[in-house]
């Protein structure tokens, strides 16, 4: 798949796959984190690109929205194995 984050000046892009990263919980990590930088997102088949745009903090607030977005990730896993468990 190649590099994941790619830097540029005041820009981030994050690639992530779409077999491991649902659509609706990247929607959700850029949701929340929209106050704290300009961010977009670009659904291109298997991936999504997440562009974020900031001045300061550039690569914490990237390491950070990854982090986030893994740990809504492991949420939405646990959430699921819990109701496949108590059927």
């Amino acid at each position: 798949m190649g590099k994941m984050i790619n830097f540029s000046e005041d820009k981030a892009e994050i690639t992530f796959n779409n077999d491991i990263y649902s659509p609706e919980i990247l929607e959700q990590a850029i949701s929340d984190f929209k106050e704290t930088c300009k961010i977009s997102i670009e659904k291109q088949g298997l991936t999504s690109t997440i562009t974020l745009t900031s001045k300061e903090d550039l690569k914490e607030i990237t390491y950070e929205f990854c982090n986030y977005a893994l740990a809504l990730m492991k949420g939405a896993y646990v959430q699921s194995a819990k109701y496949i468990k108590n059927e």
